[in-house]
């Protein structure tokens, strides 16, 4: 009996701790701060289309209203408008605090793969990633993506361990759901096809038709989850493209990133507005040239001609990084990732109350937002010391467990190369599970090597 009520502890606790901190933190925005959306906010380019699919049942005004955004998040807002009613946005909110509850429980379970113990310890982490929890409760797809990854990588690691075909397949077919929620997604099935091409190379009992198959499947199953997105683009714009976000990303994202000596966040202002000027004449040249006369009404964002706009702004972007010196953009890379992965996520808590916290790192006046600032930087700087040492541990002394380490090493790298221009904890998201599940693994045995 007192095993079962341990096995019931620790298969609900999970779920509820993390629904109850990511439901009481919105409960804080909202009597605290008014939860309401800024029209200006990025918010509303998920909830528009998610309207239209609402008000039309159109598939194909649905795809339309996306232009740049992924179609797995409005469809699933649009799914709650139908039980809730279209102007209860709470109710996203809701849902999302209900997915922070299954996502913590679903880290549990990976945790368990490796090993059975360190329970609690392992729950403390997950459940206090401030990251992870302040995505629950704001309305954008970064944690949707969260979810759908977390549960590939739950079946992935199942099958490196057990080796069962279906597996792999839900495996995939939750990062295909990943692909299609968000742009930054869109090198994971060549990194997939990677992993698996590793651990298939020293499995001498599957043979050679399979491996090839099992390695191809993650390109097989993603495009084809993502392919009605790509055919409707195509149709509309010969394009074969996911979105027009690639172009615009490169040019005014990743050049004046690099054009920066100590990388991203803030971006090179004379190579931000060399960017802007060349989109600019890019823009108008295409137009000029496709619609001989433009009324002074002409609205150019009525035209998916945007994806073919991107296909050039793609090629001037890798012109103007061809100029840059090798040296400069190893140094400005290798600064942006320091940013992306060293700024503590309390930050935004400390945002949430309008406090500029850039005004309290580290001055002569110091003060409690200056403390705030400082816990969470050490605290963060201190758990990638136990990533960096479970990781080395893991490759070098647990053949058994290597694959699985090399699998989410590689998952990391997918998301942090399209994130190169970013210098903020928001885009580290996606692999916040992965840091979670470094962190406990190098806790775990640095205790039972030191202590």
């Amino acid at each position: 009996m007192e095993y079962l009520n341990k096995t019931k502890i620790k298969t609900f606790l999970p779920f509820f701790l993390g629904f109850f901190l990511s439901f009481s933190l919105i409960a804080y925005k909202f009597f605290f701060f008014n939860l309401t959306l800024d029209p200006s906010f990025e918010s509303l380019d998920y909830i528009r289309p998610a309207k239209v699919f609402f008000e039309t049942q159109s598939f194909e005004l649905f795809l339309e209203s996306l232009r740049a955004r992924g179609p797995t998040y409005p469809l699933l807002i649009s799914f709650l408008f139908k039980i809730f009613g279209e102007n209860t946005f709470i109710s996203i909110l809701f849902f999302q605090s209900i997915l922070n509850g299954l996502l913590v429980h679903c880290f549990i379970k990976i945790k368990n793969i490796f090993f059975k113990d360190y329970f609690y310890l392992s729950l403390i982490i997950i459940v206090f990633n401030l990251n992870i929890l302040l995505a629950s409760t704001t309305i954008l797809p970064d944690f949707l993506l969260l979810f759908f990854l977390t549960n590939g990588i739950y079946f992935y690691l199942k099958f490196f361990k057990k080796k069962g075909k279906l597996n792999l397949i839900i495996g995939n077919i939750f990062f295909g759901l990943a692909f299609i929620t968000k742009p930054v997604g869109i090198l994971l099935p060549f990194f997939l096809f990677l992993a698996l091409i590793i651990f298939f190379i020293f499995q001498k009992k599957v043979n050679i038709y399979n491996k090839i198959l099992l390695s191809l499947s993650p390109l097989l199953i993603i495009y084809l989850i993502a392919s009605p997105v790509y055919t409707y683009h195509y149709k509309e714009s010969g394009v074969l493209s996911f979105s027009f976000h690639k172009g615009g990303h490169l040019l005014h994202g990743v050049y004046p990133c690099l054009s920066n000596k100590w990388g991203c966040g803030q971006k090179n202002k004379i190579a931000r507005e060399k960017a802007k000027k060349i989109a600019k004449d890019v823009e108008d040249n295409f137009f000029k040239n496709k619609y001989k006369i433009l009324n002074s009404d002409f609205d150019k964002e009525n035209f998916i001609d945007t994806m073919q706009i991107s296909q050039i702004h793609e090629k001037e972007a890798f012109k103007l990084i061809k100029e840059i010196k090798t040296t400069q953009i190893i140094q400005s890379a290798f600064f942006s990732y320091m940013k992306l992965t060293f700024h503590t996520s309390l930050i935004g808590f400390i945002d949430l109350h309008n406090i500029n916290y850039d005004k309290y790192k580290i001055t002569s006046n110091f003060n409690k937002i200056t403390f705030i600032w400082l816990v969470g930087q050490i605290a963060l700087i201190i758990s990638r010391f136990f990533q960096i040492y479970g990781i080395f541990y893991y490759l070098k002394s647990n053949k058994k467990n290597s694959y699985s380490i090399i699998f989410l090493l590689l998952i990391c790298i997918a998301f942090l190369i399209p994130a190169l221009s970013i210098g903020n904890y928001r885009y580290r998201l996606p692999i916040e599970i992965i840091l979670s599940l470094l962190t406990i693994l190098g806790v775990r045995k640095f205790i039972k090597n030191h202590l």
